[in-house]
């Protein structure tokens, strides 16, 4: 009887943390989701996109002027 108890217990304390689980899980999600619709975070892409076209710029013109030489 007493591995019965044990077990019942075993069995609901871990049905209880699977439904922790579950609601942390949908608060991840939920959280995720706001974040990806952030104007903060489209603010974000955007400067990166710029910071990375202006890098590619200064490389080319890097390039550029080694290829010119010194005279």
């Amino acid at each position: 009887m007493k591995m019965e108890a044990i077990d019942e217990r075993v069995l609901q304390e871990l049905d209880a943390r699977q439904q922790e689980l579950d609601i942390l899980n949908m608060k991840n999600e939920t959280l995720g989701a706001e974040i990806a619709h952030s104007q903060v975070k489209q603010e974000d892409v955007v400067l990166y996109e710029k910071l990375h076209e202006q890098d590619t710029h200064r490389s080319l013109m890097v390039a550029q002027d080694k290829s010119m030489g010194s005279p």
